[in-house]
């Protein structure tokens, strides 16, 4: 019996897309984006198997807090292993896709070589000691999603040895996450678990189609991230850590779970709680730059947008799927950079043309969105760059995003003013540098007392979801306590009294932290009360408000940092400029009348700056005022 296409779609569905595309000019152009893709891809070398590094992730410990757990060996191999599996993947999905549409020998070679590569040539798809964290899955899923569409094109001795492999693999991630894939626990809030998850899921729908063993397997990663979808993101589409880590929860277990469907799932992409992740997701774009707010670049996947517009009719995330360009996250060598996080192959599948975009100017907007389940405030009067927006974040969340505990983001014209400082994009050495800044207990933008900043650790907090668990990893660090508006304006709250704890001797992933002893007596809450305020005034003004209290008797250095990466003059001790390409913002210190600005280089960031203000002393109550005015670059200054 003649094999073909099982995954995602029917030689049928196939010939029908072609003819729908050809009909349609923005298919016609990605297809054309697919062939560029597939084309460059065709001409790269294949790349041989790295050194498989180290047998530990970790450096030998206890070391200090501050200290970044991970060795220099490991990140160089992390690093090397995210060249070769990323261009793995984009290499077999792109070049097989393009044989099945167009039946040209040229693309079945090109992915060919690619699969013998992986199959005969690499005995490792990932660091020995880190190897089944999307390393090795992402080799297995791509090998399935390759073969399905190659069909007849893949030799019998190379399928051969692409099952026995992809089976060897599957049986090991089996072996050490299959019991978690029928219970809940902390660490699937991960956005790595999703991606795992997924991964392992389409390797298991491809080996079950021969092996009904494999396809119950297939079966159990499809209800899991089904439960996921419930756990991890709440009932207004928000997902319980950065919206950029819902885009990559997204990588994989969209893609298995559209497959599913077509094997005989249920069909969970269409359920409404993807609908208002949708919705979110736009949501969470900074107006007129069409990135999320999270993060100024990186984890933006259109055809994610596409994919979802298609299955919930969502015009906006149409529009956003349409108007915009990937941008590459992970950090890779310069040659591979450009295709290695496109998805052309998604992009072309998922598209939908019965789908009407949706442009923000058509949307009538709250002024105000208040996304509890992961602890956002956005303050926005029209959804356009011409008027500012203003995003306050305090938890309740997981993962990486809560050392910054009511980080403050303003943009306007499409520019942004104030964020947390980009980290280098290039080297995971570099990285590594930031390292001891992320996972420690360095503040990541707001506010540094006695030289210590917010509480360090990983995983999930409390968050409204951690019913599910039973229970909370740690103790919640930060939450939005109101948002709301009225005629002319829109403001928002949050507590960030219970960030300014140290978590540290916890440990981080189980490795054991030591106590620096000049921290001895500071472990506890440094603050017995930290209010931040954020008032949207009309079209021009943001007005920030801190109230700082320190426990009775206790006298505290403080200093509030704020992110950017703007042009900043410093006018007088009290007075800053902030410009940008399209945008300016004055900022006017008010209080307390003893302080200053100040500039300093961001700590892990090689261009990002923070703007400063130091209250060296502090023995009462502090609170910090802030008026800023932002205006278009070239306006009249007020």
């Amino acid at each position: 019996m003649a094999r073909g296409p099982r995954l995602l779609f029917t030689t049928e569905e196939i010939d029908a897309l072609i003819a729908r595309r050809k009909a349609d000019a923005v298919g016609r152009d990605l297809f054309a984006e697919l062939l560029a893709a597939a084309n460059w891809c065709r001409k790269q070398p294949v790349l041989p198997q790295p050194d498989p590094g180290p047998d530990r992730l970790f450096r030998d410990g206890p070391f200090a807090p501050g200290t970044s757990p991970y060795s220099d060996e490991y990140l160089l191999c992390h690093e090397a292993f995210e060249v070769l599996t990323f261009a793995f993947e984009r290499s077999v999905q792109q070049m097989s896709l393009m044989y099945r549409l167009t039946g040209k020998e040229r693309w079945a070679e090109g992915a060919l070589a690619w699969l013998d590569a992986a199959m005969n040539a690499w005995q490792a798809w990932g660091p020995q000691s880190n190897r089944l964290d999307q390393f090795a899955v992402r080799v297995i899923s791509s090998t399935a999603l390759g073969c399905d569409w190659l069909g007849e094109a893949v030799p019998a001795p190379l399928l051969t040895q692409c099952r026995r492999r992809v089976s060897e693999c599957a049986q090991q991630c089996v072996d050490e996450w299959g019991a978690s894939l029928d219970r809940s626990e902390p660490h699937q809030l991960s956005n790595h678990y999703w991606f795992n998850v997924g991964m392992l899921g389409m390797a298991t729908l491809w080996l079950g189609f021969e092996e009904p063993s494999w396809r119950e397997v297939a079966d159990r990663c499809g209800r899991q991230l089904e439960r996921l979808s419930e756990w991890a993101i709440g009932p207004e589409g928000d997902y319980n850590d950065k919206p950029g880590y819902l885009l990559y929860s997204f990588r994989w277990a969209l893609p298995f779970l559209m497959a599913w469907h077509h094997a005989g799932g249920p069909d969970v992409v269409s359920r409404p709680r993807f609908g208002a992740a949708a919705q979110w997701l736009c949501g969470m774009l900074v107006p007129g730059e069409l990135n999320l707010m999270d993060t100024p670049w990186g984890f933006f996947d259109r055809w994610i947008y596409l994919l979802l517009a298609a299955k919930q009719s969502c015009g906006r995330a149409q529009w956003v799927g349409l108007n915009t360009t990937d941008a590459p996250y992970v950090r890779h060598e310069p040659t591979w950079l450009r295709w290695m996080h496109k998805g052309a192959a998604w992009a072309y599948l998922f598209y939908d043309e019965t789908v009407p975009p949706i442009p923000p100017e058509a949307l009538e907007l709250e002024p105000t969105r208040w996304y509890r389940w992961s602890g956002w405030a956005v303050l926005d009067p029209d959804g356009t760059a011409n008027t500012p927006t203003v995003v306050l974040h305090a938890g309740p969340a997981s993962g990486k995003n809560y050392h910054n505990q009511g980080q403050l983001l303003v943009s306007a014209y499409g520019d942004r003013l104030l964020q947390i400082p980009e980290q280098p994009n290039f080297g995971y050495l570099s990285e590594h540098r930031a390292i001891a800044f992320l996972m420690s207990n360095l503040s990541g933008e707001v506010l540094i007392a006695d030289g210590l900043g917010q509480a360090s650790g990983h995983y999930p907090n409390e968050w409204p979801g951690v019913e599910v668990f039973g229970h909370a990893v740690t103790p919640p660090v930060g939450q939005i306590v109101s948002v709301d508006s009225g005629p002319g304006w829109s403001a928002a709250t949050a507590d960030l009294t219970a960030a300014y704890q140290d978590f540290s001797f916890q440990g981080m992933w189980g490795v054991e932290v030591t106590p620096l002893p000049e921290w001895e007596g500071k472990r506890g809450n440094r603050l017995a009360r930290f209010l931040r305020h954020i008032l949207l005034l009309g079209t021009e003004w943001v007005i920030l408000l801190d109230e700082v209290t320190p426990h009775l008797g206790q006298s505290v250095d403080l200093e509030w940092h704020f992110g950017t990466h703007a042009t900043v003059t410093l006018s007088g001790p009290r007075e800053a400029l902030l410009e940008t390409g399209r945008a300016v913002l004055e900022a006017r210190l008010m209080r307390p009348e003893d302080c200053e600005f100040g500039v300093q280089p961001a700590h892990f960031s090689e261009t990002g700056k923070w703007l400063t203000v130091r209250a060296p002393g502090c023995a009462r109550d502090t609170t910090l005022l802030i008026t800023m005015r932002v205006r278009r670059r070239g306006a009249e200054a007020g």
